[in-house]
């Protein structure tokens, strides 16, 4: 039996931004639609504001979001606070842990595709408040 699921609509959308600690919790944010420059700008600015007693490292690919110029233009600041930025060379996902957590998510995602906008995003957001405890991943 084959099963077809209609595309949705960009409206529709649920974009999840992502910061994974070694060993510590996931930080993340969910943006209805695509995330813009200011979304990963101010879920950067939320990070740096947590009491952090060490350098933080936030890996980046090559996505248009990571490259603005909105958001490099921050990197400085960022730094003084304790948040360095490092972009990845192009194709090279396989260098990003947070990568592997999405790899192991999207598994589950793929039940909520056809639930309206607020069920999905309440259910995307019990997955990641679950990581750790109930979603967990070896690297």
């Amino acid at each position: 039996m084959t099963h077809a699921v209609n595309a949705t609509p960009h409206g529709r959308r649920l974009t999840a931004l992502g910061a994974l600690e070694p060993d510590g919790p996931l930080h993340y944010a969910l943006i209805r639609g695509a995330a813009r420059s200011a979304d990963l700008i101010g879920f950067l600015d939320r990070l740096v504001a947590e009491p952090c007693t060490r350098l933080t490292c936030v890996v980046l690919d090559n996505a248009s979001l990571h490259t603005r110029y909105a958001v490099a233009a921050r990197a400085s600041a960022w730094l003084i606070k304790g948040l360095w930025l490092h972009v990845l060379p192009a194709y090279s996902p396989e260098l990003n842990p947070i990568e592997i957590l999405w790899k192991h998510a999207k598994p589950f995602w793929r039940y909520f595709v056809a639930w309206q906008p607020a069920s999905l995003q309440g259910e995307v957001d019990r997955l990641l408040q679950g990581y750790g405890s109930k979603f967990q991943i070896s690297f």
